[in-house]
């Protein structure tokens, strides 16, 4: 019984993976995988140049920071005895009435490593009130403290799926038949397949091959796909533009954008830079309130969304004529 149930798992699940006692390669995924790192790549190093952190003391790294906000959503600021005003990843214990944490734990190395309060705490020592002050302050990604790793993983797997497609559609119009033929003339149609593989402008048959077994079939290829795929392609990559607050335009319409489309376009994208911007800049304030330090953070861009739809007219009726003409 124990035999059967392991060659009924491997029939099933290991051996359909395996080729030969090696794992199967399968070049369509390897590829999907190649172009989702590099979009994974793209999209991080975008998330993490969003901003511009002046004020910072020489002690912290700025891109530590950023990295471990895009991955973790959260990083810890406190002054270290030894090192400084210093952030580290961290997590969260214990919550008050407003679902904030009490206290953070902390990690570095193994010589930074502790636990730190994040509340003020107030005490009766011989009849005196003292006020214990908070040990750090929390930074986080956004007010749902949530990594926008997400975001890039979904969009580069949406992505690198279409790139892939864009890529098969491409060499595929080069193929809108498969050729078919009788066994033995199996190795005369893979010859000249090969040729016409290579872009030989003459391809010379043998008198033997017979063409009453040589035939194809049309696949069919739809040559507007060639024209719809990188439109969709584009719009994706503009709608993840907007999740990380990063400025973009419909730049695929024949027409020029109207107004209200930039408009609308704009009011979405300082939203979402207001989701990541907004929290950061909280924490700013509660550092310099209670450490004295001048730390700030803005966007790279400009503090506002540009107003593109003066740069951009709408299309007027002289403008629509002149296009039904064309």
């Amino acid at each position: 019984m124990g035999s059967n149930f392991s060659d009924s798992v491997g029939s099933q699940y290991y051996n359909k993976h395996t080729r030969g006692g090696k794992v199967a390669y399968n070049p369509s995924e390897g590829r999907l995988g190649v172009l989702q790192r590099m979009h994974m790549k793209t999209f991080t190093e975008m998330a993490m140049n969003r901003f511009e952190w002046t004020g910072l003391p020489t002690t912290i790294d700025q891109r530590y920071l950023e990295h471990t906000l895009f991955y973790s959503a959260l990083v810890v600021f406190f002054r270290h005895e030894n090192f400084g005003d210093i952030v580290l990843r961290g997590s969260g214990q214990g919550v008050n009435m407003y679902g904030n944490p009490l206290r953070f734990t902390v990690f570095g190395n193994k010589f930074v490593q502790r636990t730190l309060s994040a509340e003020e705490k107030f005490e009766v020592v011989k009849g005196e009130p003292v006020n214990y002050p908070p040990e750090c302050v929390p930074i986080y990604s956004n007010y749902l403290r949530t990594p926008d790793l997400d975001y890039a993983m979904v969009y580069a797997h949406k992505l690198a799926d279409i790139d892939l497609t864009i890529e098969i559609n491409a060499h595929n119009a080069r193929y809108t038949r498969v050729i078919t033929s009788s066994e033995s003339q199996k190795l005369s149609a893979a010859n000249l397949n090969r040729e016409l593989d290579k872009g030989s402008p003459v391809v010379f048959v043998s008198d033997l091959m017979n063409p009453e077994t040589v035939g194809s079939i049309d696949i069919a290829v739809d040559p507007d796909i060639h024209v719809n795929l990188p439109i969709l392609r584009t719009r994706l990559h503009a709608d993840a533009m907007s999740l990380f607050g990063i400025n973009n335009s419909n730049q695929d319409k024949k027409e020029r954008l109207v107004a209200d489309e930039v408009a609308a376009n704009n009011d979405q994208v300082a939203v979402m830079r207001a989701i990541n911007l907004n929290a950061r800049q909280e924490a700013c304030t509660k550092i310099n309130r209670l450490f004295g330090t001048n730390i700030w953070v803005e966007y790279k861009t400009d503090g506002e969304v540009v107003d593109s739809s003066t740069q951009l007219p709408a299309m007027g009726e002289n403008d629509a004529e002149d296009e039904a003409a064309e």
